[in-house]
């Protein structure tokens, strides 16, 4: 069966489906520090906040991209929930980006402990943090 380059098995199957997954929407990230939560984004990342529709931007945020779609949706929990105590599988988040050297700066002036990755072979650079919520970003230059 011939594959994809990723590997996987191309299958009738796939052929078939009225509606294929296109992209990845969103991730939803809990968090008991809203405020906290969405300083690091809009601060280190440079993301645009709004309230998600009909709601209030303290109990449920979208932070957007620059293309202004909303990628990271932000829900506030209450202080004593068990958020982020067993993510089974889940590992990590990866967004593009750019303006490597200048938020791996800000991340560092601002006290964020950071790990750097290149993957020359693709020109890709990575900065690898957690935000507050101790979700892994994995932020990706390409070209830059």
């Amino acid at each position: 069966m011939p594959s994809t380059p990723h590997g996987f098995i191309k299958s009738a199957i796939w052929k078939n489906l009225p509606m294929p997954i296109l992209a990845i929407d969103h991730v939803n990230i809990r968090t008991p520090d809203m405020d906290g939560t969405i300083a690091f984004f809009r601060d280190m990342l440079d993301m645009e906040i709004t309230a998600a529709p009909g709601r209030r931007v303290e109990h449920n945020a979208w932070l957007l991209d620059e293309a202004g779609r909303a990628v990271v949706h932000l829900l506030r929990e209450k202080p004593d929930a068990p958020v982020g105590e067993d993510n089974g599988a889940f590992d990590h988040v990866a967004l593009e980006c750019s303006g490597y050297d200048a938020l791996l700066e800000r991340l560092g002036r601002n006290g964020y402990r950071v790990r750097t990755n290149e993957v020359a072979e693709i020109g890709l650079r990575q900065i690898f943090v957690h935000e507050p919520n101790g979700v892994l970003l994995e932020l990706n230059f390409r070209g830059d």
